[in-house]
């Protein structure tokens, strides 16, 4: 039972009184509502909401019950299930008091529910809800049980059924052994346990019974006696055969008997007049002749069905009983009958081909034994058609050599363990694995396959993975472990394990594979790996100790550049002169962005930067960013709008590292655009309480394949690649360190000539 609702204080004791509706004949699993002392649901199953079409996200616990009664049937109304609600809600949820007496059943024209009400000890009672089939459908039950019942009167007196230790668990229509107890005393006993039987459990007669039982092998006309009314014995024929789940597990026998004194009676009174055509009609139910000297004396229709003749009349008028065998048969089938005639030995059950009327070709199993007809020597052949099951063994043996092709071409190693480790299966990869042979580890105990130290945890894992619920995985538990091979190696191993259930016993299935290769690669790929970042964080020292380097020579030049250029110190004397060294302070500057650029890059990737983390006016760092660019615009004649409210709110952050990532992301909008072009810049808050700032430009867009190669450091798009003076692919990579730092999100929204979105989302964390 699947538990959907239960109320929070309740006793699961509850569930004892649940046990008592199990489903009946005709039903599917109950429906289960259980109602406190207070008359509220406190419990409801899954089955009850299937049964009303109710949606998961209803609940039914703690409603009042009358409440939900109501409800329910208006809501089955509504889907069409019932005509009339009233008559649902009265007959299917009856009230407390009425509980004791006895279902209730409502049919309509879609459903057929039995409703039953039981009080429980504690207050309260449990509300049973069973669906019974539709009309239809036990019409047609109806039907094949007049059929089965007309079919048992034909051929049965009664029919029967035992578990798995041989009990009666339901005896049907007990013609005969009725005359001494009633239906229900049966059940429970075991057939060598019911009173009246005229050989004890313990004669051998029970005894050999009772093995067949145990061997769980079909058995027909198993016959006894019993003593019945005015100790009179009765005489019965059994059959039966074994029951078996879909696991495979045997759970009983199931089977007919029939009431057979007279039969007895006529066979004593019969037997010496009737002896030679008891003999021949012994197995009658195939086909059956009588030979002697090679000619058929006697054939049944059966035979003549089973060689495709049209009656058994034609049987007679053959020449030879050899015309009906294969030839290749022939030799050895007179073999065998000149041996009997001589009273050698010779078999009596055997397999041969036997060959139609038509000339094709059957198989067939001969049961032979010699018998006298009219004073002289004969044998009587009992003949099984057996094509069929020869074309299911060839089909299994084909099946099972292509399985054991698998297992000999698997190149894992695959092993099948049975509950006690023993190995079952050992392939050719496992034998490739361990270095032993099939033979020498069939029948040897699997801990003999890894280093002793571990066999302990091993068998005691393998006993949990018993014991557990998992059964039918084809893969259920997976794990590095150690092999041991024959010469005593240890290898690292990958495994997966299954388990199935044969006949009752567990069998364990096993696939390793020889992970050596794999972890070396690991091991060097890992070694490969921390070389790596070494030499990156190597060059990111190298960039930043030389990046100090430049920029103490890098500043002189810029001061010298602007002292000449400023004629600080009187005239220089040539013009020309004045514009050289305000070139060289131009360079200058942008070598020393550039530099420091570098210098930010290096300190990021050597680990090394600090956040000096502080209450940021975003407005104003951006108002800022636009000034410091808005001359160059203007030159390129480009329009840059801002969009900011007034009322944004600070956000907590490294000032310069977020004025670093405005000027960047507004220069190359700047400096990607056409001539004439507009920038607009925008923020505000957004849903969640983050933030939000778009960078946005109609300039020649970055194409889809270069979207991760911008973000390398010296690295640009494609689009842009040609052009003079677009910068060294610094700027992106920074930004993006930075938002990195933060855990600012950077999103770029781009399309080739139409233009390029760049988006900011500051955690709501960081917003103040």
């Amino acid at each position: 039972m699947v538990v959907d609702e239960l109320s929070d204080g309740w006793d699961l004791d509850f569930f004892d009184h649940i046990g008592q509706h199990r489903p009946g004949a005709g039903s599917a699993e109950s429906g289960i509502v259980v109602v406190g002392a207070d008359g509220r649901v406190g419990f409801s199953n899954d089955r009850f909401r299937e049964i009303h079409a109710l949606p998961r996200h209803l609940m039914l616990v703690g409603l009042d019950y009358g409440a939900m009664a109501q409800n329910l049937a208006d809501h089955v109304h509504r889907l069409g299930l019932v005509g009339d609600a009233g008559a649902f809600c009265r007959t299917c949820f009856p009230e407390a008091d009425e509980a004791g007496e006895g279902a209730r059943l409502f049919e309509s024209a879609a459903m057929r529910i039995e409703a039953e009400v039981t009080s429980i000890a504690a207050g309260g009672f449990v509300l049973v809800h069973r669906v019974l089939q539709d009309r239809e459908q036990l019409r047609r039950i109806e039907a094949i049980e007049r059929r089965f019942a007309d079919v048992m009167e034909a051929f049965a007196d009664w029919y029967w059924e035992t578990d798995a230790d041989h009990r009666f668990v339901y005896v049907g229509n007990p013609v005969g052994e009725h005359t001494l107890l009633r239906v229900d005393e049966f059940v429970g006993l075991r057939r060598w346990e019911v009173p009246g039987a005229v050989e004890p459990p313990e004669a051998p007669f029970w005894l050999n019974h009772r093995r067949t039982l145990d061997r769980r092998e079909a058995f027909r006309d198993f016959r006894y006696a019993r003593r019945v009314e005015n100790d009179a014995i009765a005489h019965f024929s059994i059959d039966g055969k074994p029951v078996f789940n879909r696991a495979g597990a045997f759970i009983g026998y199931r089977g007919v008997g029939r009431e057979i004194s007279h039969l007895v009676e006529m066979e004593r009174r019969v037997a010496e007049s009737d002896r030679r055509f008891r003999d021949i009609i012994e197995g009658s139910l195939q086909g059956v002749m009588v030979h002697v000297d090679g000619r058929i004396v006697f054939a049944n229709p059966k035979m003549a069905e089973i060689l495709g003749y049209e009656n058994h009349e034609e049987l007679l008028e053959l020449a030879s009983i050899h015309e009906l065998f294969w030839p290749e048969e022939r030799s050895r089938l007179e073999g065998y009958r000149q041996a009997r005639l001589m009273g050698e030995p010779a078999p009596e059950e055997y397999e041969l081909r036997a060959m139609r009327r038509d000339g094709s070709m059957i198989w067939v199993e001969n049961r032979a034994r010699t018998i006298e007809w009219e004073g002289r020597l004969a044998v009587q052949a009992t003949i099984y058609d057996i094509t069929e099951r020869k074309k299911a063994w060839r089909d299994l043996e084909r099946a099972e050599q292509r399985l054991a092709g698998i297992l000999d071409i698997a190149p894992e190693a695959i092993m099948s363990v049975d509950e006690a480790s023993r190995i079952r299966i050992f392939n050719k990869g496992a034998q490739r694995l361990f270095g032993y042979a099939e033979e020498e580890m069939l029948g040897q105990r699997v801990e003999r396959l890894m280093p002793g130290r571990f066999r302990g945890l091993h068998e005691k894992r393998m006993a949990e993975f018993a014991r557990s619920d998992i059964v039918s995985r084809p893969m259920n538990l997976r794990g590095e472990i150690i092999g041991l091979r024959r010469d005593g190696a240890e290898f690292p191993a990958e495994a997966s394990i299954s388990k199935l259930k044969l006949d009752g016993h567990w069998l364990f299935n096993v696939t390793i594979q020889d992970i050596t290769e794999r972890k070396r690669a690991q091991a060097d790929l890992i070694a490969a790996r921390e070389a790596a970042e070494a030499a990156n964080r190597a060059k990111s020292e190298f960039l930043w100790n030389m990046s100090h380097e430049l920029r103490t020579p890098l500043n002189a030049i810029i001061g010298f550049a602007e002292l000449i250029g400023g004629e600080m110190f009187g005239p220089v004397g040539q013009e020309r002169y004045v514009d050289y060294a305000r070139d060289i302070h131009v360079s200058g500057q942008h070598l020393l962005a550039l530099i420091n650029e570098i210098l930010d890059l290096s300190r990021i990737e050597a680990g090394v930067v600090e956040l000096h983390e502080e209450a940021v006016d975003v407005a104003a760092e951006l108002d800022g960013a636009v000034r410091m660019l808005e001359p160059r615009a203007r030159r390129e004649r480009k329009t840059v709008r801002v969009a900011v409210p007034r009322d944004l709110p600070r956000v907590r952050a490294d000032a310069r590292m977020l004025r670093q990532i405005f000027i960047n992301l507004i220069s190359n909008a700047v400096q990607y655009s056409e001539d004439g072009g507009e920038i607009r810049i925008g923020a505000g808050r957004t849903d969640g309480a983050r933030m939000a700032i778009t960078v946005a430009d109609d300039g020649v867009g970055i194409p889809e394949e270069d979207m991760e190669r911008i973000f390398r450091p010296f690295a640009r798009a494609s689009q842009v690649a040609s052009k003079e003076n677009q910068g060294y692919g610094l700027g992106l990579p920074l930004a993006r360190k930075f938002c990195d730092l933060h855990r600012i999100a950077l999103d770029i929204d781009s399309t080739v000539g139409v233009g390029t979105t760049v988006r900011l989302e500051v955690p709501s964390d960081r917003v103040l």
